[in-house]
């Protein structure tokens, strides 16, 4: 996986592409209340996320641990049908790091624990100073009509620190 040094505002928007749901094509027809569902993703992720380290210098590789669980739902879309609770298989993750308006991206997808582990290298222009994290994460939804995904993100500011 290639990372690269982004905009702040291409993080947001690659974070943005990664929430985003669109209707499946299961055959069946969806509720009445969802038959305009193209923008409907259930906000029912956990997303956590931290690092090995306190610091990190330009050049290192930066290793965050982040853990997908799905909170506890009720039925979301009334059609008599509730998730799991527990760890999320499958997600997509997307993580932005932002130092300074200096930005990188990666991402990754969870294990049967829920867990993915996302390598970044810190780019050598990354100035000195507190770094925030942005995580988050998609999975399909099953056997909820019409609403195909489920998402959850995580904000850390100050997560940690880049040092010379």
């Amino acid at each position: 996986m290639r990372l690269s040094v982004m905009s702040p505002a291409a993080v947001l928007a690659a974070v943005a592409m990664v929430l985003l749901g669109s209707c499946s094509s299961s055959g069946v027809a969806p509720p009445a209340a969802f038959e305009d569902c193209t923008d409907q993703t259930l906000q029912t992720l956990a997303v956590k996320v931290r690092t090995d380290k306190d610091s990190y210098r330009p050049g290192d590789v930066a290793r965050f641990r982040v853990l997908v669980m799905r909170a506890a739902q009720t039925d979301e879309v009334g059609d008599g049908i509730s998730q799991d609770v527990g760890p999320v298989e499958g997600a997509e993750v997307a993580l932005g790091v932002t130092v300074k308006g200096v930005s990188l991206a990666g991402g990754g997808i969870s294990d049967e624990d829920g867990r993915t582990t996302i390598r970044m290298s810190i780019a050598r222009r990354v100035p000195t100073g507190s770094a925030d994290v942005l995580a988050s994460a998609t999975a399909e939804t099953v056997d909820v009509h019409c609403v195909p995904k489920e998402a959850g993100h995580v904000e850390k500011p100050d997560l940690f620190r880049i040092v010379r």
